[in-house]
Formats: structure tokens, sequence, C-alpha cells
């Protein structure tokens, strides 16, 4: 991890230096009982006035918004769901209100070797100017991304294809590989032929005119423009960075057009932090060597007084909330993982309280949306709502899709989302699904519930596990305990009624599709036996599928007679059992053709040499 200096990320907030633009004034103090300054790093996750991670924080007539530069003061409307933004703030009386929140895109470019997930695209990864970005079931799309494919859903395949590539924006937590999108919209101001990338700059060729920033080869000339007080030298190593790019014609490298420190203020690095802390990010690592120890969290390093509350979370997306002492230490009040995704839920919505603040389904699941919900409708002016807007919006009938996290026998709702009824269909023609954990479980009624509804089977229930292999009733429920999490989905709106679904399938659905932080974790203990010359491996459904080869995502992949094939597309093809055996392509039977094994619906795995020729290719199903 190459780690962000937090002299230009968070101290410059925590005592006041201004946000990410040197064009914004501090608020005014606010009058009423005050109490010491904070500064929150976060994402935007509600309005009423804005949650940050949650939190509440009062939107005033003299607090200045900084939106990429572009300067408001009391209004929070230019803001969207899923900014990862900084925020000052004091508690007056009380409240936290917030007197600077700045927003400054993390990445922007031409987004490519876009891989969307087989059965889900609306997660998967794409890179820009070297960076991967991953996007998971976190990540929200912009309203206004463009329905490419026009199949009436905003995800990456909407990315795929196009003749030119799309030129994207990211908000987003740093990762070791790039970033971890929180949101994403397409760019319309592109037209420059500008691209923006935030980083610490790995090393400095003076005499090449070139210097690498997160690891991306960036070529500098007599028009390039360093920000006082940088200086084109060897000082520019380690210093986190935001740099505007251009591609030229003919070139192989960007060449920098902007090269600015992340933050223009005049915080001096020698100076302690001071005031409160609440930042959320990948924590990347934990060093308890020093004394004291250092963390670094979102690519800032911190000293903190004890790391204790940080075991076993390396790679996980973590808040932590604390307090800087005398000597700019920060001492640790709480550390909250992120909520792991284990309740989704689509249905009908039978009832709105809005006196109680709540949603009761047709399934009669009962919804309390709050700071932490992500409320969206997918109406006009859906896309900035309180919960309370929200819940006014809301009519029985409208089809809810719902995300949360059961812990203790509580959900918290971290997903909201609601659509009208489709023309031609009435209020409740829907089916619907249930995923949760189980309890209750009774093998030979064929029932369980999840959220207190009861999931009935019959006859005409299809049982899968978790690799989506059909299997009978009473092997599925001997294997069935309390606390496997089972999705299960009715056939029609037959099926959904007050406490019970009657299930068509039921399957077992154990994995999030949400970042975890352990992607790494898996790639080292599967690249134990890589072959010589990998020197990538793509993954997703390819298309274009020929005797010599397929395209993947936007790269012609090349086939030979030394491609080893994975037993399991052998299986799928043939019907028959290969052993567990890889075996090279040259040496199938003569009518199996790659066309056979790669059906065009089947996501696979792929390791490919510099040259894009596929050593080994497997099945890679969720």
């Amino acid at each position: 991890m190459r780690p962000r200096l937090l002299a230009v990320t968070l101290c410059a907030v925590l005592v006041g230096c201004g946000g990410g633009s040197s064009s914004s004034s501090p608020a005014s103090t606010p009058t009423g009982s005050i109490s010491g300054g904070a500064v929150a790093v976060g994402v935007i996750t509600g309005f009423s006035s804005v949650f940050v991670d949650g939190v509440r924080y009062e939107v005033e007539s003299d607090t200045q918004v900084d939106l990429d530069g572009t300067v408001t003061a009391g209004s929070d409307q230019a803001l969207r769901i899923g900014m990862k933004v900084s925020l000052q703030s004091q508690e007056v009386d009380g409240v936290r209100v917030a007197s600077q929140i700045t927003y400054d895109k993390d990445l922007s470019g031409p987004a490519v070797n876009v891989m969307p997930n087989a059965e889900n695209p609306a997660i998967g990864t794409f890179e820009i100017l070297g960076q991967q970005v991953v996007v998971d079931s976190g990540t929200v799309f912009d309203d206004e991304w463009p329905d490419r494919n026009s199949d009436g859903e905003s995800d990456l395949n909407d990315l795929v294809g196009t003749a030119d590539p799309v030129i994207v924006e990211v908000s987003g937590f740093l990762t070791e590989d790039g970033f971890l999108a929180t949101r994403l919209e397409v760019e319309t101001d592109s037209d420059d032929g500008l691209y923006e990338l935030e980083g610490v700059v790995d090393a400095v060729d003076v005499s090449g005119d070139t210097f690498t920033i997160n690891q991306l080869t960036v070529q500098v000339d007599g028009a390039t423009e360093f920000v006082a007080p940088l200086v084109f030298d060897d000082s520019l190593v380690g210093q986190y960075l935001e740099v505007e790019v251009e591609e030229r014609t003919g070139e192989a490298n960007l060449f920098a057009v902007i090269v600015a420190a992340e933050d223009e203020s005049d915080f001096d690095d020698d100076e302690a932090p001071e005031g409160e802390l609440e930042v959320r990010g990948v924590l990347s690592a934990v060093n308890t060597e020093l004394s004291p120890a250092e963390i670094v969290i979102g690519g800032s390093t911190l000293q903190v007084s004890d790391t204790a509350s940080l075991a076993g979370l390396v790679g996980k997306i973590v808040r932590i909330e604390g307090e800087f002492n005398a000597e700019g230490v920060l001492v640790i009040d709480s550390v909250e993982a992120r909520l792991e995704v284990n309740v989704e839920l689509e249905d009908t919505v039978a009832v709105v309280d809005l006196v109680e603040g709540t949603v009761t389904t047709r399934l009669g699941v009962v919804i309390t949306p709050d700071g932490v919900s992500r409320v969206r409708d997918d109406d006009e002016g859906g896309h900035h709502l309180t919960p309370t807007e929200w819940l006014e919006r809301v009519m029985p009938g409208d089809y809810l899709e719902a995300e949360g996290a059961l812990q203790e026998g509580s959900v918290t709702w971290l997903n909201l989302e609601v659509e009208g009824v489709d023309a031609g269909e009435e209020p409740g023609d829907e089916a619907c699904e249930l995923r949760g954990p189980v309890a209750n479980v009774n093998a030979e009624a064929g029932t369980f519930t999840i959220l207190d509804v009861t999931i009935q089977s019959d006859n005409n229930t299809e049982f899968e596990t978790d690799d989506d292999r059909t299997v009978s009733q009473s092997d599925f429920f001997a294997a069935l305990q309390a606390g496997a999490v089972v999705e299960a989905e009715s056939d029609d709106a037959m099926g959904c009624s007050n406490g019970v679904l009657l299930a068509e399938e039921i399957g077992f659905e154990s994995e999030d599709d949400r970042f975890d932080g352990d992607a790494d974790d898996e790639a080292d203990e599967s690249g134990d036996d890589s072959l010589p010359g990998v020197v990538d491996e793509l993954s997703g459904v390819p298309v274009e599928i020929s005797d010599t080869g397929f395209v993947l995502g936007d790269r012609l992949i090349a086939v030979s007679d030394e491609t080893l094939i994975d037993d399991s597309l052998i299986e799928m093809a043939t019907g028959e059992d290969t052993e567990g055996d890889e075996v090279a392509l040259g040496d199938l039977a003569p009518e199996l053709t790659l066309t056979d094994l790669l059906n065009g619906e089947t996501r696979i795995s792929v390791e490919v040499d510099e040259q894009d020729l596929a050593l080994r290719i497997e099945d890679d199903q969720p």
C-alpha cells in the first residue's frame, strides 16, 4: 500500500485549513453552546440535512459545500448518495452542525477492461488509468447513468461494447489495486480530454521527464503546471497528489497538465492534529512495532494509542471514531466493521404508515428507514430524499427492493428503492423474493422462517445448493441449519401473502456481493499453481467465440492447442466425468469445439500471457 499523507487528507480539515479547494472560505462560527470541532470522512447515506455513514449533520445557511471546487453556501442539493466526502462540524446545543462539506472525485477517465459479473452485471470490475475499480452491491450508479444497451438496467454492461470507452467519474475508497467505487457517474463535460487521478508518487525520473503515481507512469513537459510549492524533483516521492492528465495521439504515456497537492492549505506537517475524527475506509495496515502504533486507512497514515480493537480487520472497510490527544495520537473510541448484507427483499408495498415511519410489504415485513438507509425512488426527483420524503412518495402497490443487515434480531436497512407499477399491470401482480438467515426449520412440513415469514415448499419447489446444483427436498433440509442464509422465490403473486411465501425455488445464498477485502488473499492462495508466463487473469462471460479465440470484456483472447481447459467446462459440454483433470485443448476430441466449451452463458476466468494468449481457462461461476 502506498500511504497517503495525513497532513494532506485529514489534518487540513482537522485544524480548519479548508477543504479540497483553495477558493472556499471558512464558515462563520455558529452561536449557542459549542463543543470542540470534528471531522468526518465517509460516504453520504441520506439527507435531512446530510447523513454521513448514518450520522446526521445539520446544513445551515453558512455551511460551505465544495463540490469539485465549486462552492455554494447553505444548500446540500448538489450532493448525492454514495459520494465520499470530508465534513467539518461543531456540536451546537447537542446538534452536529456542518461548517464545511467537501467532495472531490477520486478518479476519472476512460473505462476499459470491463468485467461485469455474469449473474449480476451491477457488480464486477473495470480499469481507469491503470487503476482497478471494484463495483459491488453497495456502489451507487448515478441517476443519469446511460442505458447504452437498452436493457432497462443501470449496470456495468452499459460500458461494454461501445465504440469509444465511456468516461467515468469514480468516488470511492483507496484499495491495494485501485478503488472500491461508492458512486459512479458518466462524465458529461469531458470534451477537454482531461482525466484525473489521485494518489501517492512512487518514483520520479527527472532525466526521463516522468513520474510514477499509483504505479502509473505520467509524462512531464514544458506545459506541465506544478502548483506551488511543488517542484518536479525527488521531493515529490511519497506525496499525495492530484494530477490532471491528457492523452496525446501517437504517445504511449499520459501527459501531466496540472499537478497539485490534494489540499492547498498552509498546514504545517509538524503541527499535531487535534479534535475528533470519524473516518471510514479500507484498513490496509496496522504496524504495532512502532511507538505509538501506526495504521493506514483509506491511504491515510495515523498514529494510534491502541490497536486492540482493530484485530482481524486488515483489508476490511471499517469506521473508526476517536479523538487526538495533545501529542497528535488518535485515541480510538470505537471501531465498526462494514455491515454484511444478509437480508434481501423484493415485494409489493401493502401499507405505508407515516406516523410510525414504516413500510409494510405484502409478506408482512415491516421496514423502518433511517439515516443509514439509502432511499431512492425511480420516479423523477427521487434521488435526493430524506427518509420522511421517501415515505411520503411510497404508495401501496409500489414494488420495493430492499437490502439489510440482520444483527441480534434487528434489521438495519441499508438500501431501499421503490418503482411504480408497470403499464398494463395491476398493483400486487409481481412475484416476491426473500433472502436471509433461517430459523424454525421443520423438515417434515417442508418449512422454515426468514424474518418471521414462513417459507413453504411443496412438490413443485426446486431446491439448489450454493453452487447451483439441484437437490431433493430431503437432501436440502438435511443440510439446512438455523442461521444459514437462504433465498426463496415465489412463482407468481399467488405465492406471496401476509406471513407466508410459497416458494417455487429455494437455494443457499451465503455470499454477500460487497467488497470484503479478502480478494487478494484468495488470489494468493489460488496463485500457487499459476502457469509460467501468466501476466494477467481475466474473468467474465466470453462473446464472439470462434475456433481461434474469443472476446472477454474489450480484449481479444487467442487460444492454442496447449491452452488448458478446466475439467468442469469439459463436463458441462460433454456430460461426462473427467475425474478432475485439466486437458489441453489440442488433446480433446476433434468434435469438441471451443464454442461447445464456452457457450456464451457460462462465466469463466482466463490466465493469459503478454500477447493475450490463453494459458488456462476455468469455470468461474459464483
